[in-house]
């Protein structure tokens, strides 16, 4: 287990002082990292979902609208905070009786099977 230790410091320190070993070691440590991320980030947009539910009790039952879903995040959160774990900003879709908030996933692309998704009812349809 030190051996594996040591050579983990090692490559780290081969990362951050050779660049081209940077995207490297990036490359190949993403597939383990990305459960990680995914947890992280599924974390974060429970606590968005939770944040929203109180913009909405504070709010006359309203949520923000879609054009106010980047004031949201800015007022909300700081700057790392407005973001998933691969760097795209977290998506907000308003409908008529629900929203939902999307990360793209890894591959930042939507609609793929990595996506994440995390939401639930307005206020006025939770009454129904």
């Amino acid at each position: 287990m030190g051996r594996l230790i040591l050579v983990l410091l090692a490559g780290l320190g081969a990362a951050l002082y050779f660049p081209r070993s940077r995207e490297y070691l990036k490359d190949h440590a993403m597939p383990l990292m990305n459960p990680v991320l995914r947890w992280q980030t599924a974390d974060e947009m429970d606590q968005i979902v939770r944040d929203l539910r109180t913009y909405e009790q504070e709010h006359a039952n309203r949520l923000p609208t879609r054009d106010g879903w980047p004031d949201f995040l800015e007022h909300t959160y700081s700057e790392g905070q407005t973001s998933d774990s691969w760097g795209s900003q977290y998506h907000y879709m308003l409908q008529r009786d629900s929203f939902i908030i999307v990360s793209y996933g890894p591959d930042r692309v939507y609609g793929t099977e990595d996506d994440i998704r995390n939401g639930g009812l307005q206020a006025i349809a939770r009454r129904r």
